[in-house]
């Protein structure tokens, strides 16, 4: 049960966020504009399918990098803390889209993936051997 539990507790964040944004339109007016009900919907995934999960993972990666590289079946590495510190980043963008600060997630959603390009394309190129 709790293998089952830790394995899918991104379906249980989107249920739960479901849920949140259903407790939060109840507790507005009705009826409800068609913008009130996707910002509801999409908010509430925001939290906790985004900020929540990423925050997850960051803590499993970091704090229990032994046992989450052993139940995602990788050997113990410091690529674990490289994921986690990634996923830290993610789940500060979710936070800062949800409490409204969309104007300033998505700098830091853009920085964040201009950098892991730029990790990737250093790595290859520090790997690549030309054909000879």
């Amino acid at each position: 049960m709790i293998r089952f539990v830790l394995g899918n507790f991104t379906l249980e964040l989107l249920v739960l966020g479901l849920v949140a944004s259903v407790i939060s339109l109840m507790r507005t007016s009705r009826p409800w504009a068609r913008s009130e009900f996707i910002e509801a919907i999409f908010s509430y995934f925001i939290l906790f399918s985004i900020a929540l999960s990423y925050l997850y993972n960051f803590i499993l990666h970091v704090f229990f990098g032994e046992t989450a590289a052993r139940f995602i079946g990788w050997e113990d590495s410091p690529f674990q803390r490289e994921v986690g510190f990634a996923n830290l980043g993610f789940a500060v963008v979710g936070f800062l889209a949800f409490g409204g600060a969309l104007i300033c997630a998505l700098p830091l959603l853009w920085e964040l993936d201009a950098s892991c390009s730029a990790r990737q394309s250093f790595t290859f190129w520090r790997f690549y051997e030309p054909a000879t």
